[in-house]
């Protein structure tokens, strides 16, 4: 049997070009309904789609990213208004100042099993915080129901986008004809009502990723979004700021040598070393006892290795050498740091928009002060606990005492005429190195 389109021998139309209930609809989920009401294959795409999509590709990705993908779609149905007016973008969606860490964070397909019968994909259903459909009330998902394989988002050659191999299809095609009416007015408040709430919040919210992937992001990322409770694989922290704090207690310099954000020796305020000091304490008491004679004896390895990673105080301040500190924190630490310095005229990486945020809230280095040495506490007990643990393997039997990375997801709050405050996430790493 001829398995190539009949679509050019009929109305050259395509099948689907209502969308009065697809409201908030992504690119990708025009491109899906699409793919599924007409029964493209990939080598109608260009033909029918105006897109170019080689085997394999992630389309939901290349949709959702790419410009001229979504400049195609909005040429292949130019009646539809609705299309004109779609939120696609998701910096739109997104509910935190600053950049996306597209580079720092997975980005797969999440759909609403009910909305999907439909053809139905919006954006909303990526943001942080979000794990219900918001007019279902159904859990999304991010897997096959029946073999829990990560979602088709590609055009394969026997398959149409949303079947897995497992032959569980999400899609009915006769709901994708017309699409679910009953939830319209419902869809529409919610969409409405978010699309607000996340505006305001990137008016007074910034997140600071890590420089790396970090493939358990979305643990902090729903966290910041919604409360939602921790997990093994994060560590979370709220850091806030009280009245009657002093304005020039504990006050990074502008010179403290963090904002390099490369191994030095910082320069910290000498209040800050007890602290440090009781860090060290506590991890020499996580040692079993009989490693203690030749950890701290005076031809120790160890007792050099500590010698060279010293937190020490001076006259007028504490000084901390960073190469303890994992690079995706001291990256983070040197950030703020830099902030603090108001190096604007310097070579610094500070994201364009936080410095300025930060400076125009009355308390945003109050804020800032405050970041840098929780960051670098936890930092530093991570480092060291890490370096012991090349020294003394039994740390690693013990499940409250074992060697971890974690990195560093910051949420700055900075509310115009009210006190900061932040939030970081601290992502269990699956290796130790």
């Amino acid at each position: 049997m001829n398995t190539a389109t009949v679509l050019p021998m009929l109305d050259p139309r395509l099948v689907g070009e209502h969308w009065e209930n697809y409201e908030g609809t992504s690119s990708f989920g025009v491109f899906w309904r699409a793919t599924r009401l007409n029964h493209l294959h990939r080598r109608d795409l260009r033909s029918f789609l105006h897109l170019s999509l080689r085997a394999g590709d992630d389309a939901f990705a290349r949709l959702t990213r790419g410009i001229p993908q979504q400049a195609a779609l909005r040429f292949s149905f130019p009646e539809s208004e609705f299309i004109e007016k779609s939120y696609w973008r998701p910096e739109e969606w997104w509910p935190f100042g600053g950049p996306m860490p597209f580079e720092q964070m997975s980005w797969r397909l999440r759909v609403c099993p009910v909305c999907a019968r439909s053809c139905y994909h919006c954006l909303l259903f990526q943001m942080p915080g979000v794990v219900c459909c918001p007019w279902h009330g159904v859990a999304l998902i991010d897997t096959c129901l029946k073999c829990e394989r990560p979602l088709a988002v590609d055009i394969q050659r026997d398959l149409p986008v949303g079947r897995c191999r497992c032959g569980h299809d999400l899609v009915h095609y006769v709901a994708s004809v017309e699409g679910e009416a009953s939830v319209r007015g419902h869809k529409h408040t919610a969409i409405e009502d978010y699309l607000r709430r996340a505006a305001s919040s990137r008016g007074r919210t910034w997140l600071i990723a890590p420089e790396e992937f970090d493939d358990r992001a979305w643990t902090a990322l729903h966290w910041f979004g919604n409360g939602a409770p921790k997990t093994g694989a994060l560590l979370s922290e709220r850091v806030g700021l009280d009245h009657s704090v002093r304005f020039t207690s504990g006050r990074v310099g502008p010179k403290s040598g963090l904002e390099s954000a490369q191994p030095s020796l910082a320069a910290l305020p000498l209040e800050w070393f007890v602290a440090f000091q009781r860090i060290g304490s506590q991890l020499l008491a996580m040692v079993p006892r009989e490693h203690l004679p030749t950890l701290v004896g005076p031809a120790s390895d160890m007792r050099r290795a500590f010698g060279q990673l010293p937190a020490f105080p001076g006259s007028r301040e504490m000084y901390l050498s960073t190469e303890v500190l994992d690079r995706s924190v001291l990256r983070c630490a040197g950030l703020l740091a830099a902030i603090v310095a108001n190096s604007a005229g310097r070579r610094t990486f500070v994201q364009p928009g936080l410095r300025q945020r930060i400076w125009d809230n009355t308390h945003g280095l109050r804020l800032v002060d405050a970041l840098v040495r929780r960051i670098l506490t936890r930092g530093y007990a991570d480092g060291l606990r890490v370096a012991l643990g090349r020294h003394v393997p039994a740390l690693y039997d013990a499940q409250h005492n074992r060697p971890v990375r974690r990195l560093p997801w910051v949420l700055l709050d900075l509310p115009e005429g009210e006190l900061p405050s932040a939030r970081i996430g601290w992502t269990r790493q699956r290796g130790t190195f």
